[in-house]
């Protein structure tokens, strides 16, 4: 044990009425909310809100979410250019999109981290109905259990988690995925530098990276939040 605080990445979606969903991202650097509204087959608008976003480009991604409209409820979307979204901004819209289609009023993930800062760290994600993935992780990689052994945290996950395991497992699993990946950054802190190229983020990788803005995305100083560890953790 490092004694370094855990990285702990909550997701909670509401269904407001019978036709508007609401979902909303929280870590120690992000905070984004997502609405949209269906009409029980189909998705009819979307927004997103930045409550806490570490750049200055990062609130203007949600423009990009609109490539969703049209698209069915109840299943998880796809998109061909992932890295043209907000990472967390299309995560949400995307389980909210699924979860339009539930039926459910509420649905909250809570995934944390331990242990990130050591060659193998501990992550969990555990559904409000008990749902719940256990996994060790290495830098870029799950070493275990069986059947995430050796499968590498980035590019290619999301396609096999969705043609591998069943749709509630795939969710959490992705979700545990982008936990684990993002974990390394509750030991940053952001506020040092004044550019999005000084954080050593590779261009092209998001919204805010992209070729035109990533030079000219400013730090949204004071924007880091400690979230506490769920209690049933």
């Amino acid at each position: 044990m490092t004694g370094q605080p855990p990285f702990v990445r909550r997701l909670e979606l509401s269904a407001l009425d019978e036709r508007t969903v609401v979902s909303s991202i929280e870590d120690y650097n992000h905070h984004f909310e997502v609405s949209l509204t269906h009409d029980g087959d189909v998705v009819t608008d979307i927004t997103a809100r930045a409550v806490r976003a570490p750049w200055s480009p990062c609130v203007d991604a949600a423009g990009e979410l609109r490539e969703l409209i049209g698209r069915p409820v109840g299943e998880r979307p796809r998109v061909d250019a992932p890295d043209r979204h907000c990472t967390h901004q299309l995560d949400i819209a995307c389980v909210g999109v699924r979860f339009a289609g539930s039926g459910l009023d509420h649905r909250s993930f809570d995934a944390v981290v331990a242990d990130w800062d050591e060659p193998e760290g501990h992550a969990v994600v555990e559904r409000d109905d008990g749902l719940r993935l256990e996994w060790t992780v290495a830098r870029s990689s799950i070493t275990s259990p069986p059947p995430y052994e050796g499968r590498l945290l980035g590019a290619g996950f999301t396609t096999w988690a969705l043609s591998t395991l069943d749709p509630d497992t795939a969710e959490a699993a992705l979700i545990l995925r982008r936990a684990a990946w993002m974990s390394p950054s509750r030991g940053l802190d952001l506020d040092q530098y004044a550019v999005l190229p000084e954080s050593g983020l590779p261009e092209g990788v998001c919204y805010s990276a992209q070729p035109q803005r990533i030079h000219v995305a400013r730090r949204n100083r004071g924007m880091a939040r400690v979230v506490q560890p769920p209690s049933r953790q």
